[in-house]
C-alpha cells in the first residue's frame, strides 16, 4: 500500500565548480562566521553537525589535528582529522572574532554553535546548487579524481569500512591517519590557489 521511498543524494558541486564556491565565499555576501564554517566543512570533509559544533578543546594546533569525540561520532573511538595549512590559517582567522572560546562557530548569542542548517541556507542564498553535505561529496570527488584510493577517501569521510561489514570492521582498525595528511593538504591547496 505504501510506495517505496526513492533514494536521492544531496546536491553537490562538481570539481570544476569549486571556483564558484570560493567566489561566493569571497564576494562578501556570506558573513565571516558562516563563511568560515563552510570552508571548514570542505577542508575537513565532515558532516554539517560535526563541523558547526566543533569545539576549541578538540583542536590541537601544534599537532595540526581536530579530534571529534567518539560519542559525537557515534563510534567506539574519536575521528582524528589532520588539518591542512589552510585549515590552520582559517582557525587563526576564526579565533580573532571568537568571544566565548567554546565553539569555533558561535551562534548569534555566543552561547552555542551555529545551527547545522546555516551553511546550507547560506550556500542556497549564494545561488549554489549544493548542500553542506554536498561539500563532503565535492571533497571526496576531488580526492578520487586526484588518484587517491577509494578506501582512503572513505577513511577521510569517516565512512564505515567495507559498507559496514562487521567482520571487516572488526579486523581493519587502521584510521590511515598518516595517509590522510596529503589529501587534506591537497584540499587546502585547492582553496589557497583560488
Amino acid at each position: 500500500a505504501f510506495k517505496k521511498h526513492k533514494k536521492t543524494h544531496h546536491e553537490a558541486l562538481m570539481p570544476e565548480e569549486l571556483p564558484l564556491l570560493v567566489q561566493a565565499l569571497e564576494d562578501g555576501s556570506i558573513m565571516d562566521n558562516s563563511r568560515y564554517a563552510i570552508y571548514w566543512l570542505f577542508l575537513t570533509a565532515t558532516r554539517a553537525i560535526d563541523g558547526v559544533s566543533a569545539r576549541w578543546e578538540d583542536i590541537d594546533s601544534e599537532a595540526r589535528t581536530w579530534s571529534i569525540p567518539a560519542v559525537i561520532m557515534k563510534k567506539t573511538r574519536p575521528h582524528v582529522i589532520p588539518l591542512s595549512k589552510m585549515a590552520i590559517y582559517f582557525l587563526e582567522q576564526i579565533k580573532k572574532d571568537n568571544r566565548n572560546g567554546i565553539y569555533l562557530f558561535e551562534s548569534n548569542n555566543y552561547q552555542s554553535h551555529l545551527n547545522k542548517e546555516t551553511p546550507r541556507i547560506m550556500l542556497r542564498r549564494a545561488g549554489l546548487a549544493t548542500t553542506a553535505h554536498g561539500l563532503r561529496s565535492l571533497a571526496g570527488t576531488i580526492l578520487e579524481e586526484a588518484g587517491y584510493s577509494r578506501d582512503l577517501v572513505h577513511a577521510i569521510l569517516s565512512h564505515a569500512k567495507d559498507g559496514g561489514d562487521q567482520t571487516t570492521a572488526a579486523y581493519m582498525r587502521s584510521s590511515l591517519f598518516e595517509e590522510r595528511k596529503a589529501p587534506m593538504e591537497l584540499l587546502g591547496n585547492k582553496i589557497a590557489e583560488l
